[in-house]
């Protein structure tokens, strides 16, 4: 037996809504209509079950016998806004259930914005799981200092059982980003990163390789200082650098002694060598025969 309504069938023999007419239930923004021309849309929450089969439109998130469609993120790490990262971290992203990668798409680690420029790209095959949920990703970090990191998940590139996760940094996507370490205080080329001007960054030696010498053994710390980084282009520096920007910059050394250290730059006497006292910044000269500290220096241009 059918149903009509005004003369039309709404409900046929076998119990299906007939093409022609609507038919609502409920009122107001929980109110189902169903229409024989485009679907079943529920104007409440957003879903639309499409004329053409199989098709479900989803505007937000379904929940159903326990699966979330789409996928979506759970947290980051580092959290999302983290400053001062070092370029070893790995990135960790989990969701909020098992997933995979698809075959296609790419994953990018971008500069300063979503669509800023590209540091580093992986494929599906450059990224690993844990538990499943834990997507890992690992930098080569060669990306600079006080960088905006985003990280850009293109659509496709995530897959799931229960619903393909949309994107991240991308069009109406979850937004993640972090901030790379500074430069100064930060280990970096064998030492400590202690200035950055006109192109060229300092660095001073580890304190493991600080030696006691007199001013004639004063490159001993260079030697040390090789030693201890497995880097060249150590050197003793002249009173005047000593000063600033060692001095001026100690804050960013691992530690200093304050007491005296020893520069390369000789006095007006052949026996008398300039000092930096690291108590004061001040200089003075000293005989070179008596024992101070001394610690090398590098620079590597940027």
């Amino acid at each position: 037996m059918s149903i009509q309504i005004n003369n039309i069938n709404a409900i046929d023999d076998d119990r299906n809504f007939s093409a022609a007419g609507i038919v609502t239930v409920g009122t107001g923004n929980s109110a189902t209509i169903i229409d024989g021309t485009t679907g079943i849309t529920s104007v409440g929450i957003g879903i639309t079950m499409e004329g053409v089969p199989g098709n479900i439109s989803i505007a937000g998130t379904l929940t159903a016998a326990g699966f979330n469609i789409p996928a979506s993120i759970v947290s980051f790490s580092p959290a999302n806004g983290a400053t001062n990262v070092a370029f070893s971290t790995s990135i960790v992203i989990t969701f909020d259930q098992v997933v995979g990668t698809g075959t296609t798409g790419y994953l990018y680690l971008r500069e300063g914005s979503a669509g800023g420029t590209t540091i580093e790209t992986f494929g599906v095959n450059d990224v690993t799981f844990t538990n499943g949920t834990n997507l890992n990703i690992t930098p080569s970090g060669n990306f600079g200092f006080s960088t905006d990191v985003y990280t850009v998940i293109e659509e496709g590139f995530i897959k799931s059982t229960s619903g393909d996760f949309v994107g991240l940094n991308t069009t109406g996507a979850d937004s993640y980003s972090f901030e790379t370490e500074d430069f100064l205080g930060s280990f970096y080329e064998g030492g400590y990163g202690i200035c950055e001007a006109s192109s060229v960054r300092w660095i001073v030696a580890p304190s493991s390789s600080e030696v006691s010498r007199c001013w004639y053994c004063r490159n001993d710390a260079v030697t040390t200082a090789q030693s201890v980084s497995g880097c060249t282009g150590w050197f003793v520096p002249t009173c005047g650098q000593l000063q600033n920007p060692g001095y001026t910059c100690r804050t960013y050394w691992d530690s200093y002694s304050c007491t005296c250290y020893w520069s390369d730059t000789e006095a007006g006497f052949s026996f008398i060598g300039w000092l930096v006292n690291f108590c004061n910044g001040s200089a003075t000269y000293g005989c070179k025969t008596i024992s101070f500290c001394a610690r090398a220096f590098r620079c590597v241009s940027y």
